[in-house]
């Protein structure tokens, strides 16, 4: 399924639940990893005119990266496909940066340590999410990996959905034996459509050999709107892993990218955002 993870490694998210479900995926897929370091939080400020390699060996990070490949090689074996990077500068440049440059199909991110730290910062997992060019994994707590006959959330905030996601959504639930539940959620006027698109994602999701619930259909006429009301929905749920789509559906300017914000607060499940 995901052949090339990119795993960024920051002493300041929780590490372990995602190293771990990184280790499972491996285990899994015999996934390639590559271990990013961004040491621009131990740099030197404002260095307009740096022009040198980093040197590993003045980062704290280092350590963090080598726990983690030792940990890697133990759990999956001594042939596992790892590679280190340390690059300088801001995460939501130089995350979306590496995963274009070497190729890989999935982020995988710890959450912060600090809320009130990303509360005064901003989301940076929101920028690197947006600015991703694959799909991006956030790993809160310790979870497993989907296990057969467990459930897999699909979120959405519209009804544009787009072939590309249904064909690796299926292929996804396929592989993990799961089945899917869709949480749809439209404003009011749109609320008829949507059931149809429900029906039809239903029998589209069979077509491709998954097992889907019913679409749950939900609106709401005041301050939560349809992003709201999925995220309270899908917590009620608590499933295996939760999953967004930001395909043509956020091209074309169809889809509110508050869902992803909503999400990204504090959803205890995996999250996986499909690009």
């Amino acid at each position: 399924m995901f052949k090339r993870i990119l795993v960024v490694i920051d002493p300041a998210r929780h590490l372990e639940p995602a190293m771990d479900f990184v280790i499972k995926m491996v285990r899994r897929w015999d996934s390639s990893v590559v271990a990013l370091y961004t040491a621009f939080e131990e740099a030197a400020p404002f260095k307009p005119t740096y022009s040198g390699s980093v040197d590993p060996a003045k980062f704290v990070g280092k350590d963090a990266v080598k726990e983690f490949k030792k940990l890697l090689k133990k759990e999956v074996g001594p042939d596992v496909d790892f590679t280190t990077m340390i690059e300088e500068g801001p995460y939501e440049v130089i995350v979306p940066m590496v995963a274009a440059r070497e190729d890989v199909d999935l982020v995988v991110l710890g959450s912060f340590h600090d809320k009130m730290l990303r509360a005064i910062v901003g989301s940076d997992t929101e920028r690197i999410i947006e600015y991703s060019p694959c799909s991006v994994l956030l790993v809160r707590n310790p979870s497993p990996l989907p296990k057969e006959g467990s459930v897999i959330v699909f979120a959405h905030d519209n009804t544009a959905i787009s072939d590309k996601f249904i064909k690796t959504m299926a292929e996804l639930s396929r592989d993990l034996k799961t089945s899917i539940q869709p949480v749809l959620g439209v404003p009011p006027k749109a609320i008829g459509n949507c059931k149809e698109r429900g029906e039809w994602l239903v029998e589209t999701f069979a077509k491709e050999g998954v097992i889907s619930e019913p679409a749950q259909v939900l609106t709401s006429r005041w301050i939560l709107g349809p992003h709201g009301v999925v995220h309270r929905a899908v917590a009620g749920l608590m499933p295996s892993m939760v999953v967004l789509s930001r395909y043509t559906d956020v091209a074309a300017s169809k889809a509110s990218h508050w869902l992803v914000h909503e999400f990204v607060k504090d959803t205890p499940s995996p999250m996986l955002i499909l690009k």
